[in-house]
């Protein structure tokens, strides 16, 4: 992870002790929340910290993970109750077809080169969930009947997945 070692600060970076202090601190609140949150730490590193802390602060970078109570597979559905209260219904076959897996969307290089398999059909058995496990306290990773399951869905994942139109 991260270390103290490196300081981002100089010319448009941190400023003074403090705003070294905030940016550690709230570092350590995203790095704990999921991998994907700290994509919005990368500009941090060319100098956009206030940007970041300022939309922490307004409420919209997350700080929080969401978290489901209840996941249950019913007919051709994913039903989710999240702590917060909410339900969400997701379509096997949206839920399957929103695989995050560099197998299905793909793996980007340090040049930013997209590298993907080439698309293909998919037969009925990959809309057809077999069980559906959990990683850790963050994520759930479905298993397909034609044998895919290398998809971690992480629960900010998941919830993105449900919300989209």
């Amino acid at each position: 992870m991260l270390g103290r070692s490196w300081q981002p600060v100089g010319k448009n970076g941190l400023k003074n002790a403090n705003e070294v202090a905030e940016f550690w601190s709230l570092i350590k609140r995203l790095r704990h929340v999921h991998w994907q949150a700290l994509i919005f730490v990368r500009p941090l590193f060319v100098g956009s910290y206030r940007c970041l802390l300022f939309a922490a602060q307004r409420g919209h970078a997350s700080l929080s993970v969401m978290r489901p109570l209840d996941i249950q597979p019913i007919g051709q559905e994913l039903a989710i109750k999240w702590d917060d209260g909410g339900e969400s219904f997701i379509a096997l076959e949206k839920l399957r077809r929103s695989c995050p897996c560099a197998g299905c969307k793909g793996e980007r290089d340090i040049m930013g080169n997209l590298y993907k398999n080439p698309d293909k059909p998919l037969p009925a058995d990959a809309f057809r969930l077999l069980r559906l496990d959990r990683v850790g306290g963050y994520a759930v990773q479905p298993v397909w009947a034609d044998g895919h399951q290398t998809g971690l869905f992480s629960f900010d994942y998941l919830k993105h997945v449900a919300d989209e139109a």
